[in-house]
């Protein structure tokens, strides 16, 4: 193979490593905007009685080797099989903790789950007696930034693939 080859071939490699990423980049943020969007009305909901409720843990695979374990605030229901976690990055469940109580009648609403043991946490909204516990606002911004995220990943990959290849390009 002639030197020259060997070049092209290396950049159409980066080229289509760098697409490939950033097509995944772009496919996430799409995925966080719909969800963001979701309307109220098209979800499913449940109402029923706590049976238990408070913070404990959930566990993410990171790249099929690591477990990520964060702290979550846990919700079960007598009339679901559903766990219905909601995930605050910095961690303070103490509103939630003095609004639900077990034996309370709530409603949830959320998108459903196959994989009914581990939590829920595309739960949009949490009511009471027509009081709101959570509202779906607090969903939808984690759910803004994580598009923004992954939008912004996107463009830095394909940036940083034409940056990188701009060494072989003729002066």
């Amino acid at each position: 193979m002639k030197p020259r080859t060997k070049v092209k071939l290396k950049r159409a490699w980066n080229y289509f490593g760098a697409f490939v990423l950033a097509s995944a980049c772009f496919f996430a943020s799409y995925l966080a905007f719909e969800s963001r969007n979701t309307d109220i009305e098209s979800l499913e909901f449940v109402e029923g009685n706590v049976l238990s409720a408070g913070v404990g843990s959930s566990s993410t695979n990171v790249s099929g080797k690591f477990k990520l374990t964060k702290p979550t605030y846990l919700i079960t229901l007598e009339t679901s099989d559903q766990i219905f976690g909601i995930y605050r990055p910095n961690g303070d469940y103490s509103s939630l903790t003095k609004q639900i109580v077990s034996g309370q009648f709530i409603r949830v609403y959320f998108k459903p789950q196959y994989d009914k043991n581990k939590p829920n946490l595309q739960t949009y909204r949490i009511e009471s007696n027509e009081k709101m516990i959570m509202d779906s606002n607090d969903y939808r911004d984690r759910e803004g930034i994580a598009g923004w995220i992954g939008l912004g990943g996107g463009i830095l990959l394909i940036g940083l693939s034409f940056y990188y290849d701009r060494k072989y390009w003729k002066k």
